[in-house]
């Protein structure tokens, strides 16, 4: 059991390899600062590495840090990871970085739980070990928003239920089209336009949570709008094709990322204006 106050340390030595000058984030020899940063997400795995249900492991989904102090070659650089929270699949850390007494950065950093074979799976195949999907069951929250106690298969459910257009019964062996839709979210018009038609057309429809540009301020807080991004990658991951709301052709660096990953996932890419694809 993950439980607030675990802890793991992890150290390593400064060489010509990590330094600025050599990837790329800098031009001095000194610890390059996403060098200090993986090593702190390095600290942050291992805490929690031992305790979770065999057949999954933990991602990185947001980390933030200061870096107050230089670490030349030769310096030794330990990174501290202590879990503060936990809320079902989410994992919060409190991070920090130092070279013998002296503090080098602090921060914060969050995890999420995933199964490890499915993660790096292609699409198209639900198959999970035993112990990681008895886990994902009991707490499918965090990536998704979802409330306590939720499984994938009722969220699916609930949602082919609302397919307006479909006559068909529960337990039918109909399989709906899912699709995520992508796009700014200064565009809620139209997001919600485009869920309407789909889901009349009978799809299954997946669409943002909040809509930052047009209103939802809660999105520019510390780290939400981080934890958003990623969560709509996992809303990829259960779709059968992405629609992207181009209104006027605009796609914003976010949605280029989406479209990206969606490419590479083997999704089917749909756009709003088709002829009017690559404005930004």
């Amino acid at each position: 059991m993950i439980e607030i106050g675990l802890k793991h340390i992890s150290e390593l030595t400064v060489t010509d390899a990590v330094t600025a000058i050599t990837v790329g984030s800098g031009d001095m020899p000194v610890l390059a600062t996403p060098m200090m940063m993986a090593l702190m997400e390095n600290a942050a795995m291992l805490a929690v590495k031992d305790e979770l249900p065999e057949g999954c492991t933990t991602v990185g989904g947001h980390i933030e840090s200061s870096h107050l102090k230089p670490s030349k070659i030769g310096d030794v650089v330990k990174a501290e990871a202590e879990v503060t929270k936990v809320d079902g699949k989410k994992i919060e850390f409190k991070v920090s970085a130092y070279s013998g007494d002296t503090l080098l950065g602090e921060g914060s950093h969050l995890r999420f739980i995933v199964d490890r074979d499915k993660f790096l799976r292609p699409v198209g195949s639900d198959h999970r070990s035993s112990a990681c999907q008895d886990f994902d069951n009991m707490a499918y929250t965090g990536r998704f928003g979802l409330s306590e106690g939720y499984r994938r298969e009722e969220l699916i459910r609930k949602i082919e239920h609302s397919v307006e257009r479909s006559a068909l019964p529960l337990g039918s062996s109909k399989n709906y089209k899912i699709v995520t839709l992508c796009g700014s979210t200064r565009f809620k018009e139209q997001f919600i336009e485009a869920q309407k038609r789909l889901t009349l057309d009978g799809c299954i429809v997946i669409s943002v949570g909040m809509f930052g540009h047009s209103g939802d301020e809660e999105v520019w807080k510390p780290g939400v709008k981080d934890m958003l991004d990623d969560m709509h990658l996992r809303k990829i991951d259960l779709a059968d094709e992405i629609f992207v709301i181009n209104v006027g052709g605009y796609i914003g660096e976010s949605t280029r990322r989406e479209i990206a990953y969606a490419e590479k996932t083997g999704k089917k890419v749909n756009y709003l204006e088709e002829n009017e694809r690559c404005s930004s």
